[in-house]
């Protein structure tokens, strides 16, 4: 084997390592599942202040969101605080969060007017 011919040879499986490598991780890319923003509307059943815990009741359960302190919060037209939710259980809401490797991230709050059929 030639000096040529051998540098050729390290060249082909230099690419071929980069192809490999390259191709690994556009298929882990595409493993992983992106983040998806879904809206669960409800009632309010309990807001837990201390520990930022807002359960909301629907129709298929209960279901708890853990609230972080930059989640948008809004009655009506009005931006209200956190600790507002203690005071609203009974009314409608639909709580925007999205949801990444089982990770449920709440991005906003809308809060309607009290559920009459309760």
């Amino acid at each position: 084997m030639s000096a040529s011919q051998g540098a050729c040879h390290e060249r082909v499986i230099l690419l071929l390592l980069i192809a490999v490598v390259a191709g690994g991780n556009s298929i882990r890319a595409q493993s992983l599942p992106a983040s998806t923003t879904v809206v669960v509307r409800g009632t309010i059943q309990k807001y837990d202040a201390p520990s930022k815990v807002l359960a909301v009741s629907t129709p298929s359960g209960t279901q708890k969101f853990v609230m972080t302190s930059d989640v948008r919060i809004r009655e009506r037209w009005h931006r209200i605080d956190a600790s507002a939710l203690e005071n609203l259980v009974g009314h409608r809401v639909a709580v925007r969060y999205s949801e990444s490797n089982d990770v449920k991230t709440v991005e906003s709050v809308r809060v309607f007017g009290k559920d009459e059929s309760q």
